[in-house]
């Protein structure tokens, strides 16, 4: 604002004042000199703002305010001090030299976009965790994640403001609140200094609000910034996603051409079932420090790469947790009654044999792309009595001749009748069972049959080995698209049928 009329607009004395609008919303208000409360309806001010960042911002790169100026504060909703104050502007003064703002040359100008040349991110400034969210009745045996804290999982991340230099000489200040505003300030800042390959953007500092929990708020966020600038700073040709965990829901972080997205997701469930959508090529996924540590999702992602079938088992009593990582990184998950390892696992290799030949063979047929070219099985484990989970995977290979045991094979085809519904032809063994000759009575007719072929009848789970699906079912443009994630689905949905048939049997029996 100094058009050269004067040599200095540095004030001694300044007011702040923080007035309320009609909902209830802070607004700041600058005066000149030091007026008391009830002086200043007298008074006119040279300076409103939104947020108490843009003011001070204002008031230091216009060299209003500096470390002589005396400040009178007069805060009504949010707990702003002198001290908080001081340490804004001495942030500011740190991060933003005013040398730095004034010298450009002619080059920065004449480049086609403009960009970041320092970030500064202040965290809660004027808020006061433990007013604003009785963050103190979660303190007992919580997390000690800031964006998911304690046993209520409280976010304490409440108000952001992002200041950026650009290279033409911009001051851009930005005011976020909650955890959208957290998402949305990480967006803006990978908008304007996106990563590139092997080449990450400009450091940003991060301030955290001078009230108790402050620092352990500014270590999380400049954690995550610099995770996140890590993950995608990478030299890699294909650019992976990120899992965050903030409050009781979690967030999933891309870049689509460089340009930065991201997607919420309420709950752990939806975020597995977007984990196992198809992916037309293999994606690392990078999971936050923080996030999911009481699963074993992440040392699993840890042990994925392209091109591997990777099988994981967990048994939780007289059940069993699935994971299976296909060859592009799709998560699939299952959870189902848990007879014996030896059989589990000869089952599932006995079904990527059959089906990694099938896959290899559409991709090869549709488009050149890579397939599957290993499997790998794994045992979970969680050590037990540790205050946080310490997971861990060891190798499992499957044994292909088990002494004593025989295990019946099931094949199932699927394909499309002329309106374009799914017909089925199950093969146990060398006995053959179709849609067309069974109709609705097909799975109650398997099952009865494979229970007739075991000794005694036993009820334990029902296994398919081997699925094919005909073009009708993927049609000419899924060729090149098929992956084992396809089939592990139609394996569950199947084989969920054929167990609810077995257990309605057993029990009327």
């Amino acid at each position: 604002i100094n058009r050269g009329i004067t040599d200095s607009l540095l004030e001694s004395q300044l007011t702040i004042y923080e007035a309320l609008t009609e909902d209830n919303q802070s607004s700041w208000q600058l005066f000149r000199g030091a007026i008391p409360v009830e002086g200043l309806n007298m008074s006119l001010p040279i300076k409103r703002s939104r947020g108490i960042v843009e003011l001070l911002a204002w008031c230091y790169f216009n060299k209003i305010m500096d470390r002589s100026t005396n400040v009178l504060v007069h805060s009504t909703k949010s707990h702003f001090t002198i001290n908080e104050l001081n340490a804004i502007v001495q942030r500011l003064a740190r991060t933003f030299s005013h040398d730095l703002v004034e010298n450009a040359s002619v080059q920065d100008y004449a480049a086609p976009s403009a960009r970041v040349l320092r970030a500064v991110m202040f965290v809660n400034a004027g808020v006061d965790l433990f007013t604003a969210q009785a963050i103190h009745k979660a303190l007992s045996g919580g997390r000690n994640d800031a964006l998911c804290y304690g046993a209520m999982r409280d976010n304490l991340v409440q108000e952001l403001d992002l200041v950026l230099l650009t290279s033409w000489r911009e001051v851009q200040v930005f005011h976020y609140t909650g955890a959208r505003g957290l998402m949305e300030s990480l967006m803006e800042y990978f908008n304007r200094a996106p990563p590139s390959r092997g080449e990450a953007p400009p450091e940003i500092h991060v301030h955290g609000a001078v009230t108790l929990r402050g620092k352990t708020v500014e270590q999380r966020i400049s954690e995550l910034f610099h995770d996140l600038i890590t993950c995608f700073a990478t030299p890699a040709q294909i650019p992976p996603r990120y899992v965050l965990q903030v409050q009781s829901g979690y967030v999933l972080i891309t870049f689509d051409n460089a340009v930065p997205q991201y997607r919420a997701f309420d709950n752990l469930s939806l975020l597995i079932r977007q984990l196992g959508t198809p992916l037309a090529q293999y994606i690392p996924t990078v999971f936050d420090r923080y996030a999911l540590r009481d699963t074993p999702l992440p040392i699993l992602y840890e042990a994925n790469r392209p091109g591997s079938v990777q099988f994981f088992y967990r048994p939780v009593g007289e059940e069993v947790d699935i994971y299976v990582l296909d060859e592009r990184g799709s998560l699939f998950h299952q959870r189902q009654p848990f007879y014996d390892a030896s059989a589990l696992i000869s089952q599932y290799s006995r079904f990527f044999e059959a089906v990694l030949n099938r896959v290899n063979f559409l991709v090869q047929e549709g488009h050149p792309m890579a397939g599957a070219e290993e499997m790998e099985f794994y045992l979970v484990r969680q050590e037990s009595g540790a205050q946080t989970s310490q997971w861990s995977v060891e190798r499992r290979p499957p044994e292909y001749h088990i002494p004593g045991k025989h295990y019946f094979s099931l094949q199932v085809i699927v394909d499309a009748d002329t309106s374009g519904k799914a017909e089925f032809r199950l093969y146990v063994e060398e006995q053959e069972f179709t849609t067309l000759e069974y109709g609705s009575d097909l799975f109650p007719a398997v099952t009865r049959y494979i229970l007739s072929l075991r000794e005694g009848g036993q009820p334990y789970p029902i296994y398919i080995t081997d699925i094919g699906m005909s073009r009708a079912i993927l049609g000419e443009d899924g060729l090149g698209k098929v992956q084992t994630i396809h089939f592990l689905k139609y394996k569950r949905n199947i084989e969920d049928q054929l167990n609810r048939t077995m257990a309605n049997l057993t029990k009327s029996a």
